[in-house]
């Protein structure tokens, strides 16, 4: 797990919410600051973001090689 995904987590959980994303984000705690609500709703948002841009990333680099590694083996199969 990323930092990102660490991170959404620990947003979720500080507003009383489970450890998964599948749920909707929490609601607003009793006492607290709708502006504090805002900005840990938008930081949540932000990595969010962040953590599919990892994935996306990660993704792009296990293609990359997945490719090479297909080029090897026709080429080995072609020597054989």
């Amino acid at each position: 797990m990323g930092r990102a995904q660490r991170q959404r987590r620990k947003i979720r959980q500080r507003l009383g919410g489970g450890w998964d994303f599948v749920t909707q984000f929490p609601p607003k705690p009793r006492g607290m600051h709708w502006q504090t609500y805002s900005n840990l709703y938008l930081r949540e948002r932000e990595y969010e973001q962040r953590s599919l841009d990892d994935c996306a990333a990660w993704l792009d680099r296990f293609e990359a090689r997945r490719g090479a590694v297909l080029e090897i083996l026709r080429n080995h199969r072609r020597n054989d």
